[in-house]
């Protein structure tokens, strides 16, 4: 995962931090702030990959909650997750909400997302095994970055069946390390 390009793209998004120490030469993370450096107290949103090392190290806190996963967002999840546009709030909504559940130990983000998953997903399946070519674009068009994964692995797999339905695979026919296993016993001395 060191390289993942997903991975680095969620790293990217921003969390809410406090900064429990003062720090030099930072200043301009803050917009607020007019000075270089960052006194013990002040605000700023950091982007992942740089506000999890300093919580590890206790220079920051998280202060709030990320805007994907407001109250008023994990709100409108319990009303009806099957019709949000999560792509709109964060393409990486479920790898961000669960990394920072897990470091902010906050386990109504956690539920929100097990609750929007959770009755997403019989959508997104449903929709990969019946979906033409025509609609993927517009089909996938609100699904985070995960979502969209399981979408298109659904997709292929609806499309290799049908393949294989049609005959366009050829025959099933044995494996070919179970031919040598037999090759080998019809071989062997008694």
């Amino acid at each position: 995962a060191y390289l993942d390009l997903d991975t680095i793209l969620m790293e990217q998004e921003t969390v809410p931090c406090e900064f429990r120490t003062d720090i030099i030469k930072i200043g301009h993370l803050n917009s607020a702030s007019a000075s270089s450096d960052l006194k013990e107290g002040a605000h700023a949103d950091l982007p992942l990959w740089l506000s999890e090392p300093l919580k590890r190290r206790n220079m920051v806190v998280f202060h709030g909650i990320p805007k994907p996963f407001s109250t008023q967002r994990q709100e409108s999840i319990k009303a009806d997750p099957r019709v949000l546009r999560l792509s709109d709030w964060c393409p990486y909504f479920y790898e961000l909400g669960m990394r920072y559940a897990e470091l902010s130990q906050r386990e109504e983000i956690a539920q929100a997302l097990f609750t929007a998953f959770g009755e997403r997903y019989p959508n997104i399946l449903n929709l990969s095994h019946t979906a033409s070519h025509e609609d993927i674009a517009r089909l996938t068009l609100g699904l985070d970055e995960s979502e969209r994964r399981l979408f298109n692995i659904g997709y292929l797999a609806q499309r290799e069946y049908q393949r294989w339905l049609e005959g366009g695979l050829g025959l099933m026919g044995m494996a070919a390390s179970l031919q040598q296993s037999r090759k080998r016993k019809a071989v062997a001395p008694p």
